[in-house]
C-alpha cells in the first residue's frame, strides 16, 4: 500500500469533491467496508490485496476502462475490479482508479473486502471469486433533497428516458455497456440529464436485470428528487437537471472487425 500522510488523504478527498458540475450531489467519494472480518497486517493476504489491485490499476487504461485481476491461493485469493465511467479519457480514468485505492486502502484499512465509488470510477476487492454477474450488495445511494417542480411530468420523463438507457447499456458489447441521454419534461422544457453502466462482462440479461433493479432503488428512495445516483457494485444510475457527462464519449470504442463469415463471428468485439 502506496504510504500518504494525513494532509495528502485529505488533499485527495478535497480533489474527489472539486469535480462536480454546479447543481450537483457532493457524496463522493462512497465507502463500503465490510467491518465484520479483518486481516493482519503484513499478511499474505495484504500482499495479495496489493497485488491484484496493482493489477487492475495497470491495465485499466489501455482496456476502455474496465479490468478485474486476482492474486494468490486459496484461503487467501483477493480479487479485484476497476470500472471507469465510459465518457472519460484513459488518463482521467487511470488517476481516478490510482488515487481511488489510496483512499479505499486508507479508509477501509484493515477489511477483507471493500469498495469505493469515485465521481469517475469504482475500485473494489474480495476474497470472494470473481464472476461476471450482478450483485445488489453493498450499495449505496446519493440524492440531493430538491424536489422537481411537476414531479409527474418529471416522472413519465424519467421512466422514459431510464428504458432507452437501459436498452442501450445492455445492448452494448465487451468492450463498454454503457449509456448517456437526455430529455425534456414540463411545460418550460426543463431537462433531465441521465446515465447508466454495467461492467462490460455482464451478460446483456444480467445488465438489464441490475439496471432494473438499481433504477426501481431509485425511484423508491428518491422520488421526484431532481439528482440521484444508486450504485451497485457492477452497475449503477445517475440522472440529474444539470449535465454531467462528455458527450460524445473522450474515447470511442475500435470499429467492429468486418468478417467474411458473419455466421462464426464473435458478438461484441
Amino acid at each position: 500500500m502506496e504510504s500518504i500522510s494525513m494532509i495528502q488523504f485529505l488533499l485527495l478527498i478535497l480533489l474527489q469533491s472539486l469535480c462536480f458540475a454546479a447543481g450537483q450531489t457532493n457524496d463522493f467519494p462512497i465507502f463500503r467496508c465490510r467491518t465484520s472480518e479483518n486481516f493482519t497486517n503484513n499478511s499474505v493476504y495484504q500482499t495479495n490485496i496489493d497485488t491484484a489491485l496493482a493489477s487492475v490499476s495497470s491495465a485499466v487504461g489501455t482496456h476502455y476502462g474496465f479490468s478485474n485481476a486476482s492474486a494468490g491461493k486459496s484461503p487467501d485469493t483477493v480479487s479485484a475490479i476497476a470500472l471507469c465511467r465510459g465518457d472519460i479519457g484513459s488518463e482521467i480514468c487511470k488517476d481516478c482508479v490510482r488515487n481511488s485505492i489510496v483512499l479505499l486502502r486508507r479508509t477501509c484499512s484493515n477489511q477483507i473486502e471493500a469498495l469505493i465509488w469515485s465521481l469517475n470510477c469504482t475500485v473494489l476487492y474480495s476474497n470472494r471469486t470473481y464472476s461476471p454477474t450482478y450483485d445488489s450488495r453493498p450499495n449505496a445511494k446519493s440524492r440531493s433533497y430538491v424536489n422537481a417542480s411537476n414531479i409527474d411530468d418529471f416522472g413519465k420523463a424519467l421512466r422514459d428516458l431510464a428504458g432507452r438507457l437501459r436498452a442501450e447499456s445492455a445492448g452494448g458489447n465487451s468492450l463498454r455497456k454503457f449509456a448517456t441521454g437526455d430529455v425534456n419534461y414540463g411545460t418550460d422544457s426543463s431537462k433531465i440529464y441521465g446515465m447508466m453502466q454495467c461492467s462490460p462482462d455482464l451478460s446483456a440479461f444480467d445488465c438489464n436485470s441490475c439496471l432494473s433493479v438499481v433504477f426501481s432503488e431509485a425511484q423508491t428512495c428518491c422520488n421526484g428528487d431532481i439528482d440521484v445516483g444508486v450504485f451497485f457494485p457492477s452497475c449503477y444510475v445517475r440522472y440529474s437537471n444539470a449535465s454531467f457527462y462528455n458527450d460524445p464519449p473522450a474515447i470511442s470504442l475500435p470499429s467492429p472487425t468486418p468478417s467474411s463469415t458473419p455466421s462464426s463471428a464473435s458478438p461484441g468485439i
